[in-house]
């Protein structure tokens, strides 16, 4: 069974490695200096305490960990109903969340020019966007606050965030390190398929998880670094298969499609459909599960564009081999008609 999730980027010599030291250089894929925290949600929740944030402007088709940080921050959303790719044309609150949801960018310059005209913080969410580029240049750079996160499904799969704000958490406990180093171990076998439970993994993935307030500590980082420093072969492989991807499905089924200016992550490829569920069920009879992302969701409840995207949306990660991405390609061709 081929499953949507991606091959974890952490590997048992990675978690080995969190007890040497690495160099903390991120300049490569972050234009900015930025701080370790225990996860990207804390990231956000610390930018949201900012006294001058009441409320927050947030793209109403995102990842429902957004909004859990606005309400356990005390702000207030305002939702603004978009498809994938957020497009905001007039927001006049105290700060606008912009996410790069699976990766993909909006048109940057005109977002950045609705928040200078209305004099609004904008923060940048790239938690799924390590490595993307707009006119050229890297994603968090663009606002006046920016989120990287390292969740086990993000780009670098392990644990932790970024943000450019100072940081004064407490530390992890010795306890709470050798948890980490355990979930680092044990989460490989939800994302193999020899051992893969599409019931098991969603669970996973759906429940509420502690937000981290931490400062990360020492081996956390140094386990992050150690897949830092290989991610331009990660990154190669995923622009690689996607460029595949758009070539051999262009005409049998509508995918999301980077807009002009703008260089995707490409953690995963997006297709939408109408009858989404069944081309699910078709493929699942072909050894392909591939499936919507269950934490992206029309947060508002009422969004015209925001449900759209929740109803028809389901994707496949395209960190993987060529023959896997090929076989991919092979069972949608043959189950869309």
């Amino acid at each position: 069974m081929l499953i949507p999730h991606q091959k974890l980027t952490v590997m048992p010599r990675d978690i080995l490695s969190g007890f040497f030291s690495k160099n903390y250089d991120l300049s490569r894929y972050i234009p900015k200096k930025m701080n370790f925290v225990g996860s990207g949600r804390a990231a956000l929740w610390l930018i949201l305490k900012d006294e001058r944030i009441k409320r927050v402007g947030i793209p109403s088709f995102t990842c429902k960990v957004v909004l859990d940080s606005i309400l356990s921050s005390d702000t207030k959303p305002d939702f603004i109903d978009n498809g994938i790719i957020p497009e905001i044309k007039d927001y006049r609150g105290d700060a606008l969340i912009l996410p790069y949801n699976f990766g993909f960018l909006p048109d940057i310059d005109k977002v950045k020019k609705v928040c200078k005209k209305n004099n609004v913080i904008l923060i940048e969410d790239c938690a799924q966007a390590l490595g993307a580029k707009y006119k050229g240049k890297l994603v968090g750079g663009f606002g006046d606050y920016s989120v990287f996160s390292f969740g086990i499904s993000k780009n670098i799969g392990f644990l932790g965030g970024l943000v450019n704000k100072e940081v004064n958490l407490r530390k992890y406990s010795k306890s709470k390190v050798f948890n980490l180093m355990l979930k680092g171990l044990v989460s490989n076998l939800f994302f193999n398929p020899n051992f893969y439970s599409r019931r098991m993994l969603d669970k996973e993935l759906i429940k509420e998880h502690e937000s981290l307030l931490y400062n990360m500590d020492d081996y956390g980082k140094n386990v992050v670094m150690n897949i830092f420093n290989r991610y331009d072969e990660i990154f190669r492989t995923r622009r690689e298969n996607a460029k595949i991807c758009m070539e051999e499905l262009d005409g049998v089924i509508d995918f999301v499609r980077p807009l002009k200016n703008t260089e995707p992550s490409w953690l995963y490829f997006v297709l939408m459909h109408k009858n989404r569920n069944e081309i699910i069920k078709k493929l699942l009879k072909e050894k392909v599960d591939l499936s919507p992302l269950l934490t992206f969701k029309d947060l508002s409840g009422s969004g015209r564009k925001a449900s759209k995207a929740e109803k028809e949306h389901f994707v496949f990660a395209l960190y993987r081999n060529r023959k896997e991405i090929d076989f991919i390609i092979n069972k949608i061709k043959m189950v869309v008609k």
